[in-house]
């Protein structure tokens, strides 16, 4: 049988064990804001996944390397004389190169200044 030390039970004894000491609750402490900074970069990652736009040039989207039925940007050249306004709406037509291939883009809304003839260009399209 075990001594009681200063009279104490074995069940104070066993309860002394468990105090939370000052290292423990330091070690606590940074196990749950690691934890909580590593949800909340999850979550953000998860959420910028859903409104993430990447850009894809005329031989990528002819190739099927862009997104079906998503939302994507293409980028590009605007080919010289390709470009056709629609009176009444924002409505845009112009044709997008890579020197390589070309891509007809239909466009809804005001254009980036970056879209005159013969400029670097990109675009939503859908």
């Amino acid at each position: 049988m075990r001594s009681r030390a200063n009279g104490r039970s074995g069940a104070a004894a066993a309860r002394k064990g468990a105090l939370v000491t000052p290292r423990r609750k330091r070690l606590l402490a940074v196990v749950a804001i690691v934890a909580g900074v590593g949800a909340a970069t999850a979550l953000a990652t998860l959420a910028f996944q859903d409104n993430l736009l990447y850009f894809y040039n005329p031989t990528q989207v002819l190739a099927g390397d862009a997104p079906g039925g998503r939302t994507f940007r293409i980028g590009g050249m605007v080919t010289q004389g390709s470009l056709k306004r629609t009176d009444g709406t924002l409505e845009i037509r112009f044709v997008v190169t890579d020197y390589q291939h070309s891509i007809p883009v239909r466009y809804e809304g005001l254009l980036p200044d970056l879209s005159a003839k013969g400029r670097a260009s990109s675009h939503t399209d859908g």
